[in-house]
């Protein structure tokens, strides 16, 4: 998570000062800054805010927005995960069955071997693609009821109060769900530059054999 650097991506929560009270009854003002601290002293029942309601509108308005396109992109990098497993599907069987029927004809075992070396060289791409398919979960842009409600029943805090609060988890909600994305994404774009590579792979297997047989052959 990165929730401690929630304050330099919102302008919109500046450092607050507040009034707090020591163990001794002693009354003195803190700085409260950074995610934690602010969620820290709400707990305590400490907490201030300087938002007013518009601000929190407006704020909780774009939160909204930010999270729920890191959920469309989530979804269209499932899809894109997917399709890169199926053109998988589709070669590998493919470079399988050429190399059996290069088996059966003469003079053509080099090939023939290369072509198996690579379906088993696409094989482990699907396996290593299919780690972005893994269930993972993902955090909802909503807040669960039942974390709201007793906050709301306390009568504690005050409702901007705890909107605010509410701002602070749904940015920890959106970095993580960043996060998961940029992983997934990046197994992607290692797999695909993967397969653009296999003709390459391919003629290194073929001079690796050969290699192979020339040095079986002739000798060292």
């Amino acid at each position: 998570m990165q929730s401690s650097h929630y304050q330099e991506l919102n302008p919109l929560m500046p450092p607050l000062t507040c009034q707090m009270s020591s163990e001794t009854g002693r009354t003195f003002e803190a700085k409260i800054t950074g995610a934690r601290a602010r969620a820290f002293q709400l707990q305590q029942g400490s907490y201030c805010s300087n938002m007013n309601k518009e601000a929190l509108d407006y704020a909780e308005s774009e939160a909204t927005k930010n999270i729920e396109f890191h959920l469309k992109n989530i979804e269209s990098l499932s899809k894109e995960a997917h399709l890169t497993l199926a053109v998988l599907m589709v070669s590998i069987p493919a470079a399988f069955t050429v190399a059996i029927k290069l088996y059966q004809k003469d003079g053509m075992w080099t090939w023939a071997t290369a072509l198996l070396l690579l379906s088993t060289y696409l094989w482990f791409l699907a396996v290593y693609v299919g780690k972005a398919m893994k269930p993972r979960g993902v955090h909802a842009p909503g807040h669960e009821p039942n974390h709201l409600l007793p906050a709301l029943r306390e009568e504690k805090h005050t409702l901007e109060q705890i909107r605010e609060s509410a701002l602070i988890n749904m940015q920890e909600r959106i970095d993580w769900n960043r996060k998961r994305s940029e992983e997934t994404g990046g197994i992607i774009n290692q797999t695909r530059r993967a397969i653009i590579a296999s003709p390459f792979v391919f003629l290194a297997f073929v001079l690796l054999i050969l290699f192979v047989r020339w040095t079986l052959t002739f000798g060292c």
